[in-house]
């Protein structure tokens, strides 16, 4: 270790992570993996004092915008007075890859006192693909005891017996490395299995664990009492009768003296997207897979089932594929399809089955619908990227309230403070 921090050395260490190649993160186009930064939308700074002029690019729509964004952080870079100024640059899961090549450039105490915060954000250090065990070891055995910890924590330590034993959950995943490295062994944690029907009508059962430190947070967060969400109903923008959605436990669309045309006539209901599909009072879980057609199994996901008045030509209703030409339904009253030696044509009555839309998934996430279409037009994705976006994301009205109590935690007992 030197003496003194080498702060040019540090500023080359950074500039040569910042030209590393920005990687896209799979199904997420607005996520990135890279040093500098995870966010493909970066705020270029005019004045870093007004806010006001700051401009928003993205970094993946030209190879200029990618450019710039570079420039500016560069310039951050030179600019910083110390390390510590450039390490908090760095995205949580390169902080170890900084660590370990700008380590040698580092005071003994600078070295430290980054290892120790680097290791306690880093999420997942027994994965990181860019710094191995043997070199974690390695910097933590090089570094300074004394300024790795507090007093208090050192006293603990001297109070342990030597050798201590430390269990820890094995699962299928992780069997192969046991001998795995963790940052403490003071996390109290609480779960809950929470149903997102108790908040939107979906079926979407999730485990939720919260892991604190301070034991005052005990029962403060979980578990959450909460029954009976919204109707499906009340989800929909006021339509006229004809376009609204009920679930199969609500109201069917009023019977008017006038019944002719869409209006009078047509119910919206929940139902299973397979063979033996019934009907539900809430949807099921939306995965993302939500966009593979009908399932082979039970309750896998949901559709809407529409009702409506009419006979309509099917082609070959007992096969999955077909010779002739057209659509596979003709609308009410069409003529029916040509009959041959091989193919047996049928009808259609009182219903049809559609998929869910990609925009009626988002809602039943809890997401609006300003956010759908800033996904869908602004970014431009397909539909089923945005069947797989709401599959995969956290029912957003659960997020809230789960994290509303950490919050009004935090606030109670001042655990982290401004």
């Amino acid at each position: 270790m030197k003496k003194c921090t080498d702060l040019n050395s540090v500023k080359e260490v950074a500039g040569c992570l910042l030209y590393t190649d920005v990687h896209r993160v799979e199904n997420y186009p607005f996520l990135v993996k890279h040093p500098f930064t995870d966010s493909a939308f970066a705020a270029i700074a005019k004045n870093p004092e007004k806010v006001t002029e700051n401009k928003v690019i993205n970094i993946l729509e030209s190879e200029s915008n990618l450019n710039r964004w570079r420039e500016y952080v560069a310039e951050r870079i030179d600019s910083a007075e110390s390390a510590d100024e450039i390490y908090s640059c760095i995205t949580k899961p390169y902080r170890l890859t900084f660590m370990k090549y700008a380590g040698q450039y580092l005071s003994e105490k600078d070295f430290a006192e980054m290892l120790c915060a680097a290791w306690v954000s880093s999420e997942n250090p027994n994965s990181d693909v860019n710094v191995s065990l043997s070199e974690l070891l390695r910097m933590f055995r090089s570094a300074d005891k004394s300024l790795l910890m507090t007093a208090e924590e050192r006293k603990r330590l001297d109070e342990l017996d030597d050798p201590v034993t430390v269990y820890r959950g094995v699962t299928p995943y992780n069997a192969k490395s046991v001998k795995a490295m963790s940052w403490t062994l003071d996390y109290l944690c609480e779960w809950q299995c929470i149903d997102g029907a108790a908040y939107l009508p979906q079926t979407r059962r999730r485990v939720f664990l919260v892991g604190y430190l301070d034991p005052r947070c005990a029962g403060e967060i979980l578990p959450i009492e909460r029954k009976g969400g919204k109707a499906l109903s009340e989800l929909t923008d006021h339509q006229p009768q004809g376009k609204r959605v009920y679930d199969a436990g609500g109201a069917a669309i009023t019977q008017t003296a006038s019944c002719g045309g869409f209006g009078g006539r047509t119910g919206l209901y929940l139902v299973d997207y397979n063979e033996n599909s019934k009907f539900t009072d809430t949807a099921r879980c939306i995965t993302a897979r939500q966009d593979s057609g009908m399932s082979h199994h039970k309750g896998e996901h949901s559709a809407v089932f529409f009702e409506y008045d009419g006979v309509y030509p099917v082609i070959n209703p007992d096969r999955e594929t077909v010779r002739q030409n057209g659509p596979r339904f003709r609308p009410n009253g069409a003529p029916s399809y040509c009959l041959t030696v091989v193919d047996r044509h049928g009808i259609f009555h009182r219903g049809w089955i559609r998929k869910l839309h990609p925009q009626e998934c988002f809602r039943l996430m809890g997401f609006s619908d300003e956010q759908f279409f800033k996904l869908k037009n602004e970014l431009g994705l397909s539909d089923s990227k945005l069947y797989k976006l709401a599959g995969n994301s956290i029912m957003v009205p659960v997020l809230v309230d789960i994290l509303s109590r950490l919050k009004a935690v935090n606030e109670k007992y001042q655990i982290i403070k401004e």
